[in-house]
C-alpha cells in the first residue's frame, strides 16, 4: 500500500513537471520581440489593416489581406481592450509564439519517451523566435488530438480533431491543409491495420469533417451578411496558390559541392552551413519515408510510427512554404516537424543502445552495434547543436530578461519610439528618429480623415499617423495579379489622393516594392511630384496643371532624389531611364531651340554617367542662352558627378 502511495505521489509530481512546470519555463523562455527592430512589413500589415477595422471598414471587403479572420480579429480586440500601440502588439505576438512553442514541447512529449529528448527538442525551440511559429504549431493541435483517437480509439476525440481543423483553418489555411492530409493519411494507414475495422474509417472521416465545417460555417454566415463572402472565400482558397507557387518567391538556394567533395574541411564546414538547412529537411523526409516503408512492407506498422507518418505528411507539406519563399525566416517557420522527426530517431538509437546494454552477455557483434550507435548518437546531438546554433539560446532576449533590464533607458542603440501608438516601445535609435519625424510630418499636413497612400511596404505608417488607405492594399506586394494593381489605382484615382508617402531603398528579400508592383510604381511616376523629403522618405502630391503640360521635370527630380547610380535601381527604373532617354533624344533633335529639353536631357545623360553627353547639351543650352544659370550651375557640378 505505501509503494502504491509512494508512487502515486511520484506520478503526481512527474504530471506537475511535465505539464505545467516545464509549459511555464518554456513560455518565459520564448525570445522575446519588444526590444527589437519594428518591421514595417510584417508588423505594420497587422496593425495597418486593424485601424482600417476600428475605422468601420469591413475585412476582404474594405481592406484586403491573405491571412483568415482569426489572425485579424484577437489583435483587433485586444487593441480594443488594452489600447491601440505597438508594444500592445508586440505582446500579443510574444503570447501567440509562446503558446507555439508549448505546443511544440506537448507534441514532442506525446511523441517521445525519454525527457532528455523533449527537452533537448524544446531548446532548439527556444533558439529561435521562428522555430514552431503559432501558425505552424496549430497543425500540431490536430497532431495531439489525432495521437488521442489512435491510442484512445474514441470517436470524441476525432470529432475534435475536424472541430479544431475548422479553428485552425480560420488561422491559417495552408496548414490547416498540411494537418487535414496528415489526419487523413493517418487515418487511412491505421483502417488498414487490424485494430481499426474497415467500416470505421468511414465514419471516423465523416465525423471529422462534420467538425471542421462548424466555426467556419459561422464566419461564412457573418461575412455573407456584410457582403464580404466572395473576397473571404478568394483569400481562403487563393492564398495557399499564391504561397505554393511563390509569389514573393526567392529560389531555392543551390549549394556548390565540386570544391567539398574531396576535402574533410571543406565537406564539414558545407553541412553545418545555413544553406545546408534548406535540404537537411529533405534528406530527413526521405529516409523516414524509406523506413515508413519498410516497416509497411515487414508488417510492423504499429500506433508510433502512425504517429510519425502524420508528422512526415504535414512536414512535407508545410516545408512547400520554403520552396515557395526560400529564406532563412520561412525555413525556420516550416523546419519544426523535421527536427522533431530527426530527434524522434535520435530516442530510438537511445534506447536500442540501453536495451542491448542490459543483456548480461553481450556477442562482439553487439558490443560493436551499440559503441557504433553510441558515437552516432552523440555525433547527431553535437551537429544540431552546431546547426541550430545552440549557443543563441543563451544570447536570445527573453521575457525574464526584459523585466529584468526594461527599465535601462540607455541601452546603446535603442530609443523609446515618441509616438502615441508606440506605447512606450524600444526600438532602433535611428529607426525610432525617422519614424518620428515622418509621422509627425503626415498628422500635421493631413487630415485625420484624408487618404494617404504609403508606398511601397511602410505600412506600420498607417497605424502609427492614424490615416484612411485610399485602397484595399496596406502593402505593395500584396496587390499580387495585375487585376489587384489596376484596381489600386482606380482607388487612388476615385478617392482624390493628394499625397504619396514613398519610401525609397526598400527591399523585401532583395526585391524593391517597384518590382513587385509596376503598374502602381508607373502610375506614381507618371501622375505625381516631389513635395518634400524626410531621410530617405519622398512626400508626393499631384501634378498641377503646368506640370501636366510637361511631366519629364518630375519625373527626372524622382531619378535624382533617390541619389543612386542607375546601376543600384530596379528592372523598373531602368525600363524608364532607357525609356526617357529615348523620348528627349527626339524631342532636342524635332525641337533643337528648346532650352529646356536639352536641360533635362543632360541631366538623364548625367544620371546614366554619360558625361560628355550631359556637358554637350548643358553647353548647347548656353549657346541658346547665355544667362541660362542651371546650365551654369551643372557644368560646375559635373566634374563632382565624375568623381
Amino acid at each position: 500500500m505505501k509503494t502504491f502511495q509512494n508512487n502515486n505521489f511520484s506520478k503526481i509530481i512527474w504530471n506537475f513537471i511535465d505539464y505545467i512546470l516545464l509549459p511555464v519555463l518554456i513560455f518565459f523562455y520564448t525570445p522575446t520581440p519588444f526590444k527589437n527592430f519594428i518591421i514595417p512589413w510584417d508588423d505594420g500589415q497587422f496593425s495597418a489593416v486593424v485601424n482600417e477595422l476600428m475605422r468601420g471598414k469591413i475585412l476582404y471587403k474594405d481592406v484586403w489581406i491573405p491571412y483568415p479572420p482569426l489572425q485579424i480579429y484577437p489583435l483587433f480586440f485586444t487593441f480594443k481592450i488594452f489600447g491601440a500601440t505597438i508594444l500592445i502588439q508586440k505582446i500579443y505576438f510574444y503570447l501567440l509564439g509562446g503558446l507555439g512553442k508549448i505546443l511544440g514541447y506537448l507534441t514532442a512529449r506525446s511523441l517521445l519517451k525519454n525527457r532528455f529528448f523533449v527537452i533537448f527538442f524544446s531548446i532548439i525551440l527556444l533558439s529561435q523566435f521562428l522555430f514552431n511559429h503559432i501558425r505552424v504549431s496549430l497543425g500540431l493541435i490536430i497532431l495531439l488530438i489525432i495521437f488521442k483517437f489512435l491510442e484512445k480509439k474514441k470517436y470524441f476525440w476525432i470529432f475534435s480533431t475536424g472541430i479544431f481543423l475548422g479553428i485552425a483553418f480560420l488561422f491559417s489555411q495552408e496548414t490547416t491543409l498540411c494537418a487535414l492530409a496528415g489526419a487523413f493519411g493517418s487515418l487511412l494507414v491505421f483502417s488498414l491495420s487490424d485494430e481499426f475495422p474497415k467500416k470505421v474509417f468511414l465514419k471516423s472521416s465523416l465525423l471529422m469533417f462534420s467538425g471542421i465545417v462548424i466555426f467556419p460555417s459561422l464566419f461564412f454566415l457573418y461575412f455573407y451578411s456584410v457582403g464580404a463572402l466572395k473576397p473571404f472565400f478568394e483569400v481562403l482558397i487563393k492564398y495557399p496558390i499564391y504561397v505554393s507557387s511563390g509569389f514573393q518567391g526567392l529560389p531555392f538556394p543551390v549549394i556548390d559541392i565540386s570544391n567539398s567533395i574531396f576535402s574533410v574541411r571543406e565537406l564539414l564546414s558545407l553541412i553545418t552551413d545555413t544553406l545546408f538547412l534548406f535540404y537537411l529537411p529533405i534528406g530527413i523526409y526521405i529516409l523516414t519515408l524509406i523506413y515508413l516503408v519498410i516497416s509497411g512492407i515487414q508488417k510492423k506498422f504499429n500506433t508510433e510510427k502512425i504517429k510519425i507518418l502524420f508528422v512526415l505528411i504535414f512536414g512535407i507539406l508545410a516545408f512547400r512554404t520554403a520552396l515557395g519563399r526560400s529564406d532563412i525566416h520561412h525555413l525556420f517557420f516550416s523546419i519544426s516537424p523535421a527536427i522533431l522527426i530527426s530527434i524522434y530517431f535520435m530516442e530510438r538509437l537511445f534506447i536500442r543502445a540501453k536495451d542491448l546494454l542490459h543483456i548480461k552477455s553481450l556477442k562482439p557483434v553487439m558490443k560493436f552495434e551499440v559503441v557504433f550507435m553510441i558515437l552516432l548518437l552523440i555525433m547527431f546531438l553535437v551537429y544540431f547543436m552546431k546547426v541550430f546554433n545552440l549557443k543563441n539560446f543563451f544570447e536570445e532576449e527573453r521575457l525574464i530578461n526584459y523585466w529584468i533590464t526594461k527599465t535601462n533607458v540607455n541601452e546603446e542603440g535603442l530609443a523609446t519610439l515618441n509616438l502615441k501608438r508606440g506605447g512606450g516601445v524600444r526600438t532602433l535609435t535611428e529607426q525610432a528618429n525617422h519614424f518620428e519625424k515622418v509621422i509627425s510630418y503626415i498628422s500635421k499636413k493631413t487630415d485625420y480623415n484624408e487618404p494617404v497612400f504609403i508606398f511601397p511596404q511602410q505600412a506600420v505608417y498607417y497605424f502609427l499617423a492614424d490615416r484612411v488607405n485610399p485602397t484595399r492594399y496596406c502593402l505593395g506586394y500584396l496587390a499580387i495579379t495585375k487585376k489587384m494593381r489596376e484596381e489600386a489605382i482606380r482607388d487612388l484615382i476615385q478617392n482624390g489622393t493628394k499625397k504619396i508617402i514613398y519610401e525609397l531603398d526598400q527591399e523585401i528579400d532583395g526585391i524593391s516594392g517597384e518590382e513587385y508592383s509596376p503598374e502602381l510604381s508607373e502610375y506614381i511616376f507618371e501622375n505625381y511630384t516631389i513635395m518634400d523629403k524626410i531621410d530617405n522618405t519622398l512626400i508626393l502630391r499631384p501634378f498641377n496643371v503646368n506640370e501636366r503640360r510637361e511631366p519629364f521635370k518630375s519625373l527626372i527630380s524622382t531619378f535624382l532624389i533617390r541619389g543612386y547610380s542607375l546601376q543600384r535601381q530596379g528592372p523598373l527604373y531602368i525600363k524608364l531611364y532607357y525609356e526617357e532617354i529615348e523620348k528627349f533624344q527626339k524631342l532636342v533633335q524635332n525641337f533643337p531651340s528648346n532650352i529646356n529639353y536639352h536641360n533635362y536631357f543632360a541631366i538623364l545623360c548625367t544620371i546614366g554617367k554619360n558625361y560628355e553627353m550631359a556637358r554637350k547639351e548643358w553647353e548647347e543650352c548656353l549657346k541658346l542662352d547665355p544667362s541660362f544659370n542651371p546650365a551654369k550651375e551643372n557644368l560646375k557640378q559635373l566634374e563632382i558627378f565624375k568623381k
